[in-house]
């Protein structure tokens, strides 16, 4: 239902009402400006950094429209009725207010918003208008300074070129200084006599007299008051939208002041009706805070709050405890539908997740017979039907993933959707909260678990989903609202706590165990491994299969009869019978072929000696072809696996087991071989410590990077006796690193370390404590 500023006030019982008894409301806004969304890079935002660019937007951009839906629920039929409704805001203010507001326009957004038919016309010709707390505070204070002032008086000023101007202008200054020599300095004292001996009378100057006449303090007081209401009543009228702002964030409706609609202002309506909802809502918002739903509800949030609701906090931590204050139950159906997308970004706008549940025909969900009736039909992307998709998105969702545990009592799930949703009497708010009006009774919950109704009270699905909003592009990726102690208060006094509410004292509990963080740098394997003896011998097997089962060699292809090259060749031939120097000697074309395979331990089944003999036919070749007799040729061999520091057995170089993963352990001052390890700081993550950690002991002279943001293993050494301090022992969370150059260097090191090492996963268990390396040894890589 359209909602204009003609039938605004006429609706407003209605809304209100509404409201008071409603299950759920769905909200969508459009704004004249959106956050442009940065160019594609490998670092992603983290929350603040996306929080700060939608705060910097809704300082400057304005809400258009407004979609509210209200659903309620009809648990004998099994079906929800929805009423939306849409509103456009006008942002133009009231010019009898003395106030001014910048309304800004982005491209980007208007773009998009006349390719849906946008209709910016209807913003000023049928907006409604607002008012936001802060402004309605700016109104009142300048009409109360306006107020008993005197009118100011502008200078007048006469161009020289204008003589005549100038001469009338001499001649009235010397009519006006005799008039004020013979008669002003008498009208004064005649003033102040009158003000200050005869305080029943007044004296009224009339030209060149003075009247005299009993004061009528009735009458001055009226024409005071006279003058204070319609400077109130212009305010209360301008609030418009604010009112229902209010409404939903739970505030005081006490300013809705039912004479400031009388018909004399233009807005004839009920005042009984304006006066009934008033009260009604007032009544009902202080033991009921409905639920809020909304798609991408992170960004409309922070918009609402900032229009309708006050000036922002710069941290995002502090905006979740202002949104949890105002809204203490909301469901985004944005991360409903990819709560279990892991780092992937699934699409999700509002339209492609109502398209795909279309299918889904529970629960039974209508339109309000009047809706359906005198209703024009929705246009896509208009605040109003994305509100009414939103609430549709929400019922199939809740339903569909609804939790089947089996019920208990009315008051156990009372006890149980309290206990998960923090939301108590005992936690604040300043008023009791229950859950949205829900009907609880044993039909509804075998409706439930037929699917016809969304979750009861107590069920999992409102612990699991509820205050969790989704914002991809960020490397937290979920807005949680913080679930904390807060007191529930109105905007209007969001900085000054309640005196009557007292927040619970929780006992601090001391640590028991001092947390490390540990750090498993490793370098990888440089080589492949060493193939096993029977790995040799079957790949020298197939070398000598391929060899027999080759075709023959049409050796005169490549050498003519009689050459040298040709010669040779033979000789090679009769030397060990095949062309393959590497398989040793062996006639493919023998009667004895068959046995191809060799004895174990035999020297042709060796890698190294397959390719040295390779090399020296190579080596042959060459000197045999070369013209330069007076040298010898040399082709480079391959280096060797085994290296000087095996050789040597040098624990510290990192060219030492090139075929196998090696760490970085170090000794400390008792003698003992670990890993490296600090204390976990204040205000420290695993990681930033386990870097910290890695600079502290190893220097800055080696490059490293650790691998991932959670632990790959943890020790726990339990102390003999407890500390002075009381600690019992020390728990160590290990991360992985990997190295990718330099080396180690203990002399900086903070931690009186004496040696290091790198070794291979048997090494550190004969290095390390038993009791240490079953802790570690799961991390370690056979290879």
């Amino acid at each position: 239902m359209d909602v204009t500023a003609s039938s605004f006030y006429d609706l407003l019982p209605e809304i209100l009402s509404r409201l008071s008894d409603c299950c759920f409301v769905a909200l969508d806004l459009e704004f004249s400006g959106i956050p442009i969304a940065p160019r594609k890079s490998n670092k992603k935002q983290s929350l603040q950094e996306r929080y700060e660019e939608l705060k910097q937007c809704a300082e400057k951009y304005q809400i258009l429209q407004v979609g509210l839906t209200i659903g309620h629920e009809d648990a004998e039929k099994g079906q929800y009725i929805l009423r939306p409704y849409h509103l456009y805001l006008n942002p133009i203010v009231n010019s009898g207010l003395d106030l001014q507001r910048d309304f800004t326009l982005q491209s980007n957004a208007m773009r998009f918003l006349f390719k849906q038919n946008f209709s910016m016309s209807s913003v000023f010709d049928r907006g409604v208008g607002y008012l936001s707390p802060e402004e309605v505070n700016q109104a009142v204070a300048r009409a109360a300074q306006k107020d008993g002032l005197a009118a100011t008086r502008q200078m007048l000023k006469v161009d020289d070129s204008e003589p005549e101007s100038i001469a009338f202008l001499n001649t009235v200054r010397t009519l006006v200084d005799q008039w004020v020599g013979d008669s002003n300095v008498h009208k004064k004292l005649v003033h102040g006599l009158i003000e200050m001996e005869y305080p029943c009378l007044t004296a009224t100057t009339m030209g060149p007299f003075i009247q005299i006449c009993q004061r009528d303090e009735n009458q001055e007081a009226a024409q005071h008051a006279n003058r204070t209401t319609e400077k109130m009543q212009r305010i209360c009228k301008s609030k418009g939208f604010g009112w229902l702002a209010e409404a939903l964030v739970g505030g005081d409706l006490s300013d809705l002041d039912p004479s400031c609609f009388q018909s004399d202002m233009g807005v004839g309506r009920s005042l009984a009706k304006v006066r009934k909802a008033a009260d009604v809502v007032k009544q009902d918002l202080r033991t009921n805070q409905f639920l809020v739903v909304g798609h991408n509800l992170f960004v409309d949030l922070v918009y609402f709050c900032r229009c309708f609701v006050g000036p922002l906090p710069d941290s995002v931590a502090d905006f979740q405890l202002m949104a949890r204050s105002l809204f203490p139950r909301v469901i985004d159906t944005k991360y409903l539908a990819t709560h279990s997308c892991g780092d992937l970004n699934p699409p999700s706008s509002l339209g492609e997740v109502h398209q795909d549940l279309l299918h889904i025909g529970t629960p039974m969900i209508v339109l309000h017979e009047y809706y359906r009736k005198y209703c024009r039909a929705p246009a896509e992307h208009e605040a109003g039907y994305d509100s009414l998709l939103t609430a549709q998105v929400f019922l199939k969702l809740s339903v569909h993933f609804r939790d089947t545990k089996p019920r208990t009592s009315s008051e156990e799930l009372h006890h149980m959707f309290a206990t998960s949703l923090r939301m108590e009497e005992s936690f604040g708010y300043g008023r009791p909260s229950r859950s949205p009006q829900l009907t609880d009774c044993s039909d509804a919950h075998a409706k439930v678990d037929k699917g016809e109704l969304i979750p009861r009270p107590g069920a999992h699905f409102w612990e699991r989903y509820s205050n969790r909003l989704r914002v991809f592009g960020t490397r937290e990726r979920i807005c949680q609202q913080k679930e904390t102690t807060l007191v529930r208060r109105s905007y209007a006094t969001a900085t000054t706590p309640s005196p009557d509410t007292a927040a619970p004292v929780y006992p601090v509990v001391k640590p028991t165990y001092t947390i490390n963080a540990g750090v498993v740098l490793s370098r990888p394997p440089q080589i492949t491994r060493d193939l096993h003896p029977f790995e040799k011998a079957y790949h020298f097997y197939q070398r000598r299969l391929n060899e027999r089962l080759a075709l023959p060699f049409t050796k005169y292809f490549y050498f003519k009869r009689g050459t040298p090259a040709d010669e040779d060749w033979k000789r090679k031939i009769k030397e060990r019978h095949t062309p393959a120097r590497d398989i040793g000697n062996y006639n493919a074309y023998s009667p004895d072929a068959w046995n191809d395979e060799l004895l174990v331990g035999a020297a042709e089944s060796d890698p190294a000696y397959q390719a040295e003999m390779l090399i020296r036919d190579a080596e042959e070749t060459v000197n045999a072809t070369s013209q330069d007799t007076s040298k010898r040729e040399e082709i480079p061999r391959p280096y060797p696996r085994v290296t000087e520091a095996d050789e040597k057995g040098d624990f510290r170089s990192l060219n030492r087991a090139l075929q196998r993963t090696l760490y970085f352990v170090v000794r400390d001052k008792f003698g003992h071989w670990r890993f490296p390890r600090s204390p976990v700081e204040q205000d420290e993550t695993l990681r930033l410590a386990a870097e910290r950690t890695l600079t502290q002991t190893a220097g800055v002279n080696i490059n490293t990077w650790m691998v991932g943001y959670h632990p790959v293993g943890h020790h726990v050494k339990t102390y003999r006796r407890p500390t002075d301090t009381g600690l019992q022992g020390a728990k160590t969370f290990f991360m992985k690193g990997r190295i990718m150059g330099g080396q180690a260097d203990l002399s900086g090191n903070n931690q009186e370390l004496q040696d290091f090492r790198w070794l291979s996963k048997e090494e550190i268990g004969q290095h390390v404590v038993d009791h240490y390396y079953s802790s570690v040894k799961n991390m370690l890589a056979d290879r």
